[in-house]
């Protein structure tokens, strides 16, 4: 066989693929149609922010009261309830961050601020009626808490220096228990006062001690 036919047959077998490519992709701006559209029925809502440039949602009740933290006009990051198209700022313990992880359905909610101390760093809080609650006054100064969910009897859970889970209930702070590493952190609380997070273990890898889900 000669070289010029085998040129010949590669040739015409290069042209049959990249038409069988052409053919096979999709147009591309189908694609890119397709990609801007939103998907199924839902809609998406704009939330706003508190002046600033950026904002970001952390839970839902059932009476579609959303927290979470947004920026303000001075850049300050706050804690926020929005509802029926209005953002609140929740405020701080006088310093100069905040922000609501959770909230329940009686629109209490729950998060971490800073105080007044900056030495002192940030407490695990609590929103309600239009008040804020230090739920860890007497942790150390440089230490930090946060509380990460809340049920409707108003049980807290978090966890100080990500380190040490905690149930706050009625005033009272409640350290709760490890799988033998020393700590973990406790992440939500039903209202079965059931609370789930992770805690280390006695297994241990190069980087320090391994943690599991716990209930």
């Amino acid at each position: 066989m000669s070289r010029s036919l085998v040129t010949s047959d590669l040739r015409a077998a290069i042209a049959t693929l990249a038409t069988l490519a052409i053919v096979l992709l999709p147009p591309v701006g189908t694609e890119r149609s397709r990609a801007a559209t939103p998907p199924g029925p839902y809609a998406l809502t704009d939330l706003g922010t508190l002046g600033g440039s950026s904002a970001q949602a952390y839970h839902i009740n059932d009476a579609g009261q959303v927290v979470g933290y947004a920026t303000t006009t001075f850049s300050q990051v706050r804690a926020f309830r929005w509802q029926n198209g209005t953002m609140t700022d929740l405020g701080t313990l006088g310093g100069n961050r905040s922000e609501a992880n959770a909230i329940n359905e009686d629109g209490q909610a729950a998060g971490t601020a800073v105080t007044s101390n900056s030495a002192q760093g940030a407490h695990a809080a609590r929103w309600g009626n239009g008040t804020i609650t230090d739920l860890t006054p007497d942790i150390p100064a440089g230490d930090a808490a946060i509380a990460n969910g809340i049920n409707d009897a108003g049980q807290i859970v978090g966890a100080i220096n990500s380190a040490t889970p905690f149930l706050w209930q009625n005033g009272a702070l409640t350290t709760l228990g490890h799988l033998g590493g020393g700590g973990g952190l406790a992440s939500d609380i039903n209202n079965a006062g059931q609370a789930v997070g992770l805690s280390y273990t006695q297994l241990v890898a190069e980087l320090g001690f391994l943690h599991h889900a716990v209930l």
